[in-house]
C-alpha cells in the first residue's frame, strides 16, 4: 500500500461548463413554473364559469369615436370583455397583458369596459399603449353583469354565449390559455 492520498484523477471542471449546467437548470426551472401557473389559469377558469345565465345586452359609447355599441355588434367573432377602471391598481397592471393578446389575437375582439371618468380612462389607456376597443360605462352594464369587483374578465365565443368569467387581476398565462379556448 502506498502512503500518498489517492488524487482526483477527473479534468476540473471548466468554467463554461457549469455555467451551462447553470443556464439550463434555470430554463428547467422556468419551464416548471410556467407549466404550474397555465394549469393553475386553466383551472381558475374552470372553476369560474360564468354564473349569468345569457349574456346581458347593453348599450355604452366608444371611448374614442363617440359612437354608441351594443352587445350585438360584437356577434360573429370572439370576444374578452374587460371590466375595469383607471384608479384600479390591478387594473392597470393587465392592460399591457391584455394589449399582448389582442395584438397576437386579431380573431378574438378585445373590448376594455370603463367604469370611470371618460378622460381618466383614456389616458390610463394612452400610458399603456392599448390600442384595443374602450367603451364607457355609467354603471348600468356592470350592474347588468353582475360586476362587483374589478378587474372583471368574461369572454363570450362568436355567437355572444358566455364561455368563461374570470375575477382579478389577469395575467399572461391566464390569457394564453384563453387563446387557446376562445
Amino acid at each position: 500500500m502506498s502512503d500518498t492520498p489517492p488524487t482526483d484523477t477527473a479534468p476540473p471542471e471548466s468554467p463554461s461548463s457549469s455555467v451551462g449546467r447553470r443556464l439550463l437548470r434555470g430554463a428547467g426551472q422556468l419551464l416548471g413554473w410556467a407549466v404550474a401557473i397555465l394549469v393553475v389559469g386553466y383551472l381558475v377558469g374552470r372553476w369560474r364559469s360564468p354564473s349569468l345565465e345569457s349574456a346581458p345586452n347593453f348599450t355604452l359609447v366608444d371611448l374614442r369615436s363617440g359612437a354608441r355599441v351594443t352587445l350585438a355588434d360584437f356577434r360573429g367573432k370572439p370576444a374578452v370583455l374587460n371590466f375595469w377602471a383607471s384608479w384600479c391598481g390591478p387594473c392597470r397592471l393587465e392592460l399591457p397583458a391584455l394589449e399582448r393578446f389582442a395584438q397576437n389575437h386579431p380573431d378574438v375582439q378585445v373590448i376594455g369596459i370603463g367604469h370611470d371618468d371618460p378622460d381618466d380612462l383614456r389616458a390610463a389607456a394612452t400610458d399603456a399603449g392599448v390600442t384595443y376597443r374602450l367603451l364607457h360605462d355609467g354603471g348600468a352594464a356592470s350592474h347588468a353583469w353582475g360586476v362587483s369587483t374589478l378587474p372583471t374578465t368574461f369572454a363570450l365565443d362568436a355567437d355572444g354565449q358566455l364561455v368563461w368569467s374570470f375575477t382579478g387581476l389577469l395575467l399572461d398565462p391566464q390569457l394564453i390559455w384563453l387563446g387557446w379556448t376562445l
